[in-house]
């Protein structure tokens, strides 16, 4: 028998779920959800001095566009291992956070949808490896 161990995170109204090692599908529970276009994904790596999860900073934000629509057959979002500031090369847990708006404006910018609720909903944790900086 094949035992298939799947990580989620449910968090009432979204749930993440990992698809394979840095990818994970995000999914309205029911309905739809949006995202902003820029920061509405982000990744967090957990640093063993400091004892908690911290943001990796991505790269600057494009235009603004009109928010990412979130449904139940959800969208699929990976981690990009090779930009910094992941420090030293090695084994990292990392997990997502997501921030969705509820009841927002279709096809609007997120900053003006006109959300009822916003919320940042983390992931599940998974081991990832980084291999530096310079490796290729």
């Amino acid at each position: 028998m094949l035992w298939i161990w799947i990580a989620v995170a449910f968090a009432g109204s979204v749930e993440i779920g990992v698809e394979r090692p840095g990818v994970v599908r995000v999914k309205a529970a029911e309905g739809t959800v949006h995202m902003p276009t820029c920061r509405g994904m982000n990744w967090e790596w957990f640093d063993q001095e400091q004892g908690q999860f911290v943001l990796v900073p991505g790269g600057p934000c494009g235009p603004m566009g009109p928010a990412v629509e979130i449904s139940a057959e959800g969208r699929l979002f990976s981690v990009d291992v090779r930009l910094p500031p992941l420090p030293e090369s090695g084994f990292h847990i990392v997990r997502p956070s997501v921030v969705v708006g509820h009841n927002c404006v279709g096809e609007t910018p997120f900053p003006v949808a006109r959300c009822e609720k916003i919320e940042t909903v983390h992931g599940p944790q998974m081991t990832l490896r980084h291999r530096g900086r310079n490796a290729p």
